[in-house]
């Protein structure tokens, strides 16, 4: 094979929502940046299929001899976030073409095609796709899913996102391509869905308007799922993942039948990042306890307030209150409480991922670093003057830093460094005290994986980091 031709490009929201009209796929993991920072991935991810559209679109740019597929298989080993900067690379032979979609040193797409000239085909329905329900499938009813879709997409909503893949393939196999993303990510497995896997194979006459498909394998252990499509003239199937459920932190009952009810009466506390997660666990505990807690969130704006209607409505003796604090912005100033805050706990953070090179990442340690020690600089600055002179900054740290998992060196050189900082500040501030314990692997949706992984007990974790007598004992 010969190298034919490569390409760049980032995907934005924008071509988020120009994909998921012309394909019928509004997964939320696509979709929607509030949800989708609360799954796995830890962002919006780009659609499997329009990375192979684009890849196909960019190919007809340079091949005039591409004009239809007889065969396409496609795997996606990592996912493709939005932001990421994208390299295409195309290698074609005589009627057959491989591409690689890396972001850095890490695949995130192989293709490889056969293909001949261009082809007539019944037309399929030219309109807009209608939004509808996306599925949400139990683990329990996957080995019996089945159902079918209507083969159709805009020609104009088609024409604007890969015009020229558009202007080659005829609109049965556009049509048949695009019916797979509205397959897995709308219907089966639906929401809780990873699209991983294409292998179609199309004969001359294809003539179809609908594409049907069933399950043919499920692996309830790790999500794994093959769905068989079959249509006239179209044959092949897909493969996915049924991707884990958001974590459900501890409920404000489970955390009131745990803490006494005035376990935490002296606490007045500023929780940074506490819309959710470990965060919005603490709060639940303060609260629960007795204590007033003011919960801050950068985006999460509903998410914070779902919690303190949650905690408002409970029986806790404590009161909770919720503030908008982006710390990558200065810090302006604080809300306070009626007391001066006897406790800071910080855990804003970036999305927690791998480098996109074997080698260390500089630029993923440094946007750690504008979280955990430049922007709890910023947050420190800010609560010394409304916190009482000998109160509590939480810092978390992880017992990563002693396992030194190769996966992650950025993070963990970035939380060694903001351990320094803690020290550091400990030393100039003699009066507060700097708490940076290496929290155990906890079920958080960062820590979320296809593979069940052995965690501690959120609660009895974050219970003991709340307990107003252990200060110095958990540095």
């Amino acid at each position: 094979m010969i190298s034919a031709h490569s390409s760049e490009r980032s995907f934005n929201q924008r071509d988020q929502e120009l994909f998921a009209r012309l394909s019928g796929d509004y997964n939320p993991m696509h979709t929607d940046a509030v949800a989708a920072r609360r799954l796995m991935f830890g962002g919006l991810v780009v659609h499997a299929l329009n990375t192979v559209t684009w890849s196909l679109d960019s190919l007809s740019k340079v091949l005039p001899s591409f004009g239809s597929l007889t065969q396409i298989r496609a795997t996606f080993p990592a996912a493709l976030l939005v932001g990421d900067r994208a390299l295409l690379t195309w290698n074609v032979g005589n009627k057959v073409a491989e591409a690689t979609v890396n972001v850095g040193d890490r695949t995130v797409a192989y293709l490889e095609i056969h293909f001949g000239p261009k082809t007539e085909s019944e037309t399929v329905l030219d309109r807009e796709i209608p939004i509808q329900p996306c599925l949400e499938i139990e683990p329990h009813d996957m080995p019996m899913a089945s159902g079918s879709v209507d083969l159709e997409f805009s020609s104009t909503l088609a024409n604007q996102v890969i015009p020229n893949l558009y202007d080659r393939l005829s609109s049965l196999q556009l049509a048949v391509l695009l019916a797979t993303t509205r397959i897995v990510g709308m219907q089966c497995p639906g929401l809780h869905s990873i699209y991983s896997r294409l292998n179609l194979t199309f004969e001359e006459q294809s003539k179809s308007q609908r594409l049907d498909y069933s399950v043919t394998k499920w692996d309830p252990r790790s999500g794994l799922t093959s769905l068989e499509l079959t249509a006239p003239g179209v044959a092949g199937n897909v493969g996915c993942f049924y991707r884990p459920t958001p974590v459900k932190q501890p409920s404000i009952n489970e955390v009131l039948s745990t803490v006494e009810p005035e376990q935490f009466s002296e606490h007045s506390a500023l929780v940074v990042g506490g819309s959710r997660g470990l965060g919005a666990l603490t709060a639940k505990l303060i609260a629960a306890g007795g204590g007033d807690v003011m919960v801050s969130y950068a985006t999460g704006g509903l998410d914070a307030e779902q919690l303190a209607d949650e905690v408002r409505t409970s029986s806790a003796k404590g009161t909770i209150s919720t503030c908008q604090l982006d710390v990558l912005e200065e810090v302006e100033s604080l809300p306070s409480l009626t007391m001066p805050y006897t406790h800071i706990y910080y855990f804003a953070t970036p999305r927690i991922r791998r480098g996109h090179s074997a080698e260390f990442d500089r630029e993923l340690f440094r946007e750690y670093l504008t979280y955990y020690v430049e922007g709890a600089g910023r947050v420190l600055d800010r609560v010394i003057p409304i916190a009482t002179e000998d109160a509590c900054f939480i810092w978390p740290s992880t017992i990563f830093v002693e396992d030194q998992p190769e996966q992650f060196p950025e993070y963990v050189a970035a939380k060694v460094r903001g351990e320094v900082w803690c020290a550091e500040m400990e030393r100039a501030l003699p009066g507060l005290n700097f708490i940076r314990p290496r929290l155990p692997r906890l079920e958080t949706d960062q820590t979320r994986s296809l593979q069940p992984v052995q965690t501690e007990d959120n609660l009895t974790v974050m219970l003991a980091l709340c307990a107003p007598d252990r200060r110095k004992s958990l540095t």
